[in-house]
C-alpha cells in the first residue's frame, strides 16, 4: 500500500506503477499469491431501502486464490474479468435491500476530487459465509468498474499470501522497497 494508507484509508492515495509493482511481488520467491485491492465507501439502494458500505474493487481472476469467503457465492456467480456493471454482495446485504441475482442496484460514492458519483450495477452473486456481520460487510466489483464509477485509478493496496507464513519479516522487509 502506499505511505499513509493503512492509517488514513484516503481514497486519493494509489498505488504508483501498480502493474509494475504486482509484478515484482509476485516473483518474489516467498509468495504464493498476489492480488490488489482498492476499497470506496459507498452507498447501495434499492428503491427507498439502502445500505452503507465499502465497495472492493478486485481482479476476480486471483481473488478466489486470497479470499476464501468468496468461494461461497449461494446464488449466482463470482465476478467474470470480462462482464463490466456487475456486484457481488454478502447475503445480509441482499436481506436489507430485498434484492437477488439480476435486480440492479444504484451505488453512489464520493468520487476523484469530492464529488458524487453513482452508477447502476446488477447483482451477479450472493455469498452467505455464515457470518451475519462478514455477509453484512461484503461488496466486490472489479476493478474496472471501481476506477469507471469513483475516477480513481488503480489499486490502493496489493493483497499478498506467503507460501511460509514464518517468513512474513524476512518477505516485509523485502518486499517494502
Amino acid at each position: 500500500a502506499p505511505s499513509g494508507w493503512m492509517e488514513t484509508r484516503e481514497m486519493d492515495l494509489r498505488l504508483k506503477d501498480w502493474s509494475a509493482t504486482l509484478d515484482g511481488v509476485r516473483s518474489h520467491r516467498a509468495v504464493d499469491v498476489a492480488t490488489p485491492h482498492a476499497h470506496i465507501d459507498g452507498l447501495l439502494a434499492m428503491g427507498t431501502r439502502t445500505s452503507g458500505t465499502v465497495l472492493t474493487g478486485v481482479d476476480p481472476e486471483w481473488e478466489p486464490r486470497v479470499n476464501r469467503l468468496i468461494r461461497k457465492v449461494t446464488r449466482g456467480e463470482y465476478l467474470d474479468k470480462g462482464k463490466l456493471g456487475f456486484v457481488v454482495i454478502g447475503q445480509e446485504v441482499a436481506r436489507r435491500l430485498r434484492v437477488d441475482v439480476g435486480d440492479d442496484l444504484m451505488v453512489t460514492m464520493s468520487g476523484k476530487g469530492g464529488e458524487l458519483r453513482s452508477a447502476m450495477l446488477t447483482v451477479g452473486g450472493i455469498v452467505a459465509t455464515g457470518s451475519r456481520d462478514l455477509d453484512a460487510a461484503l461488496c466486490h466489483v472489479l476493478l474496472d468498474d471501481l476506477e469507471r464509477i469513483s475516477g480513481h485509478e488503480g489499486p490502493a493496496e496489493i493483497t499478498v499470501l506467503l507460501k511460509e507464513p514464518e517468513a512474513i519479516d524476512g518477505v516485509t522487509a523485502s518486499l517494502s522497497a
